[in-house]
């Protein structure tokens, strides 16, 4: 009986798996985007992609309208399929304005975890579940828009909130945002 069981968890693990990437959409990007795959492959480079098992954050850095969100979403098409859970969380800024922090947190677990409802309470609360959700996931996690120090401690806080693997993405305008955070992979 244990020998079944044991193989009716493996397989329902499989089709688990394999029903994430069937259902995964691509993203937009705009057709013949001038630059963009010289982009890609220096993001992608910064990420470290091969048989790289740490926890890597880079930082896309200019000023508004020079194809930073593009190139963070030609990325996401590209990788989303090596993670076992992914979310793009764009425009942070003004998300954070009309919405605030916690919902900001509840969709990058619903997103990650596949879960519809998910309700965190507080900013502190957020961070002890996200630090415990996802500190064994290997995740694809890209924040565009950030302006603020206290979204990053929100939604990403440090290497250890996630597990071995885990690639993050951050996109912004502001350069001493990213030092601030000790994120030092940065393509500008």
């Amino acid at each position: 009986m244990c020998r079944f069981e044991s193989e009716y968890k493996f397989i329902g693990k499989i089709v688990e798996e394999v029903s994430i990437k069937i259902n995964r959409v691509p993203l937009h990007v705009a057709d013949n985007t001038v630059g963009l795959e010289s982009r890609m492959l220096e993001v992608t480079s910064l990420l470290g992609l091969e048989s790289d098992e740490r926890v890597n954050i880079v930082g896309i850095y200019g000023i508004g309208g020079i194809g930073k969100s593009t190139t963070a979403r030609a990325v996401h098409n590209l990788i989303a399929d090596q993670f076992e859970g992914v979310c793009f969380l764009a425009d942070i800024r003004e998300r954070e304005i009309h919405h605030g922090l916690v919902q900001l947190q509840e969709t990058l677990l619903s997103e990650i975890l596949g879960e519809k409802y998910i309700k965190v309470g507080d900013v502190n609360k957020g961070i002890s579940i996200i630090k415990r959700s996802l500190k064994r996931k290997k995740v694809l996690l890209i924040l565009d828009d950030v302006d603020k120090e206290k979204q990053l401690q929100a939604l990403v806080g440090g290497h250890d909130w996630f597990g071995s693997g885990s690639k993050i993405i951050i996109t912004t305008r502001d350069k001493h945002l990213l030092a601030t955070h000790g994120i030092v992979k940065v393509y500008e």
